[in-house]
Order: C-alpha cells, then sequence, then structure tokens
C-alpha cells in the first residue's frame, strides 16, 4: 500500500503499527470476509489496506471527522481502490441497517474511543450475532470496557483477549535490518513506538 497520509505514524510506515494484531489479520484476510466495516476509519490504515488486499470484498470505511475522510478519500484514490464506500458516523441504527440487508459473511473491525459499548449492542443491532469482530478496548474511558463486552457477547460468539504490549528490537521487520547500522536501539524503539500512554487490548469476537 502506498501510505502517502502528512503527520502519519512513523509505526504505521514501519509496518509495526498495532503489530499484535498481525496473526489475527492474516487469518481474517484468508477467511475473505464479503463485507469489510472499519468503524473509526480516520486516515484508512486498515480500510484500504483490507481494500487493496480483498479485491473482491466491499469496504464501508466510517469515520467522524472530516478532514481525516479527505485523507481516506486520498489514500483510497492513490492505491486505486474502487471496493471502497466512505461514510460519518456511525451509530447502532445505521450500522443494523447495513448488516441487515447482506447475510454474507461480514468483519468489523472497530476503534471509536470508548464509543465501542454504545455502539456494539446487540439489542440494538442483533445482526452483529452473525458477524466477526475485531474491537478496541478503551478502559480508559469506560471502565470494565472489555469485561462489558465479553459478558454482551458470551452466549454468541467466542472471544479471544489480545494485549497490548511495548515493542521491541525483535519487533523490527527483517527487510528493514539496516536501520540498525545507521541508527542506535533507542532511535529505532522511539521510531515504531505508538505514542500510547499506555499499550491498548483487542478483543476478537468470532460467531459461534
Amino acid at each position: 500500500m502506498i501510505f502517502n497520509v502528512p503527520n502519519f505514524n512513523s509505526a504505521m510506515l514501519l509496518g509495526t503499527w498495532e503489530l499484535e494484531l498481525e496473526q489475527q489479520i492474516f487469518k481474517l484476510l484468508a477467511k475473505k470476509p464479503k463485507n469489510i466495516f472499519c468503524i473509526g476509519a480516520a486516515e484508512g490504515y486498515y480500510a484500504v489496506g483490507f481494500a487493496s488486499k480483498l479485491h473482491a470484498s466491499k469496504v464501508y470505511a466510517f469515520e467522524i471527522q472530516q478532514q481525516y475522510r479527505h485523507f481516506l478519500h486520498n489514500l483510497s484514490a492513490t492505491n486505486n481502490c474502487t471496493n471502497i464506500e466512505v461514510h460519518g458516523e456511525c451509530t447502532p441504527k445505521i450500522l443494523q441497517h447495513h448488516l441487515a440487508k447482506d447475510s454474507s459473511s461480514t468483519f468489523i473491525i472497530c476503534d471509536i474511543e470508548g464509543g465501542e459499548i454504545e455502539l456494539l449492542d446487540l439489542n440494538e443491532v442483533p445482526a452483529l450475532k452473525r458477524s466477526s469482530i475485531l474491537v478496541e478496548t478503551h478502559e480508559m474511558y469506560v471502565t470494565d470496557c472489555e469485561k462489558i463486552l465479553i459478558e454482551q457477547f458470551k452466549n454468541t460468539h467466542s472471544f479471544t483477549v489480545i494485549q497490548g504490549r511495548k515493542r521491541t528490537l525483535q519487533d523490527l521487520p527483517k527487510k528493514l535490518s539496516f536501520l540498525r547500522c545507521i541508527s542506535s536501539s533507542t532511535k529505532i524503539l522511539s521510531l515504531m513506538d505508538e505514542g500510547r500512554p499506555y499499550p491498548m487490548n483487542w478483543l476478537y469476537l468470532e460467531p459461534k
């Protein structure tokens, strides 16, 4: 993917951004879901990434901030992705509308800074029962966010908690190992740093 986004995090360019999700994402790519919903799509790191890998899939990218939607449109055009629809805010009603239209295989990746509890509500969005979901949990905004989501989906989904962690030099991709010859370990680690106050966890939910 050509990543021409202004003021991007260097970890995105290096390929170490949210590295904890790598194996889960590879598994999801192998399943080739027909519909992919990127909620909190930001500049399009995941939305365009999925669209460029899965040409037969339809990607719905929801991003509430207009500036990021502009970046997303540009990144999509740069990578010649014609299988993306860009939308604004995603509410439970809007999500249910989209999911109910098509019962085909669906994957949702959600990163909305604490809004995940309100959006991923089975009472409001019953069609979530059929969807695979990868959601970042924001305990700093919603106390026990992870536990609440597990409790809500325990009867319909199996779950895996993906623990966030600090980067080490071993996380540097092999094709970028030359950086060790021209830069210090401290600088390399800073380039891979995502700028978070502490590691974040993700929850993967798979329909039973």
